[in-house]
């Protein structure tokens, strides 16, 4: 799987590429293909159970799915590096049983997919308190579909690589950036 090398100046420049990566994706006919799959036994307009199928395909896995049926393993990058698996790459390496990622691979994947049923999505970047690094990236979305709102404090978290979290959970401190995927 060929990649490219980009150098960022910064975090916040980071975010805003994966972003990019991220909006490119949401009309990947792969990504809006099998955010369908995801969410067929859904009732129309559900927006709750959309976005909880989603969730629960990424990090739990669905079994009516072959490429997602474990769901995304956690694997982290190689030291001293920081990759971007395109959510479309992510997918075409789960139908290749290699399928696994960081906070970063995930978080694109599940914006792209909750952006690719008609969710406006975006990606956080969270840091402790009183550090001037952001240490993860999570995914976040817009609820509901017909009405999102506009602040992106009152989106709620999708972080599929925290054990204990669920659709809605944030970090309880910190501090974040927020980077609207679409």
């Amino acid at each position: 799987m060929p990649f490219a090398v980009r150098d960022v100046s910064s975090q916040k420049q980071a975010l805003a590429l994966l972003a990019q990566v991220t909006r490119r994706a949401t009309t990947n006919p792969a990504v809006v293909h099998l955010a369908r799959q995801i969410v067929q036994d859904c009732p129309a307009r559900d927006d709750e159970c959309e976005l909880q199928a989603i969730y629960n395909a990424v990090k739990h896995g669905d079994k009516r799915i072959k490429s997602l049926a474990k769901g995304v393993r956690y694997v982290s990058d190689p030291i001293d590096a920081d990759f971007f698996i395109s959510p479309q790459k992510l997918i075409a390496a789960c139908q290749n049983g290699a399928c696994s990622g960081d906070c970063d691979d995930q978080s694109a994947l599940c914006a792209a997919l909750a952006g690719a049923v008609g969710f406006r999505t975006g990606l956080r970047a969270w840091g402790p308190k009183g550090s001037k690094n952001y240490e993860h990236v999570y995914s976040c979305v817009g609820f509901g579909k017909l009405k999102p709102s506009d602040n992106p404090r009152e989106w709620l978290g999708m972080d599929t690589t925290v054990d204990y979290a669920n659709v809605g959970w944030d970090p309880p401190s910190g501090r974040w950036l927020t980077a609207i995927v679409i």
